[in-house]
């Protein structure tokens, strides 16, 4: 893709940008020449200051019991075996204080793109993000898997709401994050932010399928430390990539077909040493489909590196439509953090579609190692 070559070649013309930008030695001062393996070390020490890497490496066991869904929206699909999740490194090049490329890939299966974009700030309320990146809807979204308390990391209901996974076929698996454009700010010393963009709308490294853009962005208020509200939305025509669930009459939403796309969030997040809680309430229109839902996600510290991890999802994605289908879904679990960005997970799932009898119960485990 065009895009992604010319974002690449930007990452490596930054590096020789910092290179060629580093402070020489001020004038008039007498010193021994350097050796050419001194002058290179030096160059690199102060490339690598402004260069920093990160990664995330999370598998486990997964076992389900139960049915396998209809729909394909449900966990718990009978599976058994060991499974490596994520494998996620990413690189960060500061180009100058206001200017910084990023790059991030997951190498867990087939070797992904997931983000690549150029961030400009100049001042702490306004700055401007080029490229692909999570787009700026849901809380649970910006999260990042690293310190998300679910081994799956979404509710059930903001994979599909946030094509987070393939659950929803019109929009395939998204991960979040789309190619656009952005602009975003922090005001009255973080109190607020917000962040608003133009993307795609067809998701992660997929080129556009129509000339329409789709809209994405979220308003963050933080009244005391600790506390966040926030609101957001996702809205545009977008071209589905296969066949809807729900199909009957006018609800009916094929494959190739544009259709219009919209969604709403609100929610309140709170942390603390010992305690979190993020709740949100989601609602969207695929074509003529409605669908809404709840989650509530908990964390409690119950001795020095162990948390208990619970969370809830309500959701309903046919609302209204005469195929009805509503599911609760249950998560209870621990995880022990024997490091500080290294942990050990344990969850049981229950996922129960109402008026159904096909529910599933799912034991997931998942060590990760993170730097």
């Amino acid at each position: 893709m065009k895009i992604q070559s010319l974002l690449y070649s930007a990452l490596v013309s930054g590096l020789l940008l910092l290179t060629n930008s580093l402070p020489a030695a001020a004038q008039g001062e007498e010193k021994t020449p350097d050796t050419p393996d001194q002058k290179s070390r030096t160059v690199l020490d102060k490339m690598l200051d402004r260069v920093t890497f990160s990664g995330i490496l999370q598998g486990g066991y997964s076992a389900g019991f139960g049915p396998v869904s209809p729909v394909g929206i449900m966990l718990g699909n009978g599976a058994n075996d060991f499974v490596i999740h994520r494998i996620v490194l990413q690189v960060k090049a500061k180009i100058t204080d206001d200017l910084s490329l990023t790059y991030t890939s997951d190498l867990a299966g087939d070797y992904t793109n997931l983000e690549y974009y150029a961030e400009y700030t100049p001042v702490p309320e306004f700055g401007i993000v080029l490229g692909q990146r999570k787009v700026p809807f849901l809380m649970e979204n910006q999260i990042s898997p690293a310190v998300h308390e679910l081994i799956s990391t979404m509710s059930l209901l903001s994979n599909y709401m946030a094509a987070c996974n393939p659950s929803n076929p019109l929009n395939g698996a998204w991960s979040g994050r789309d190619l656009g454009v952005e602009i975003k700010g922090d005001l009255l010393g973080q109190i607020m932010s917000y962040r608003i963009g133009a993307y795609n709308g067809q998701g992660m490294n997929r080129r556009d399928l129509n000339k329409a853009k789709t809209l994405s962005g979220n308003l963050t208020i933080r009244p005391f430390v600790g506390l966040e509200l926030q609101g957001s939305f996702l809205s545009g025509k977008t071209v589905a990539v296969g066949d809807a669930l729900f199909t009957k009459e006018q609800r009916r939403v094929t494959k190739g077909e544009t259709y219009r796309m919209d969604r709403v969030a609100g929610g309140l997040s709170y942390k603390s040493e010992r305690f979190g809680i993020r709740s949100e309430y989601i609602a969207g229109r695929d074509g003529n489909v409605l669908s809404d839902g709840v989650y509530a996600t908990a964390r409690v510290l119950l001795f020095q590196k162990l948390d208990l991890i619970g969370s809830y999802t309500y959701a309903d994605f046919n609302k209204g439509g005469e195929n009805h289908l509503s599911i609760n879904n249950y998560v209870v679990g621990l995880q022990y953090k024997f490091l500080p960005k290294c942990r050990l997970s344990l969850e049981y799932n229950v996922t129960d579609p109402q008026g159904a009898s096909n529910t599933n119960h799912t034991i997931n485990t998942q060590l990760q190692f993170a730097f």
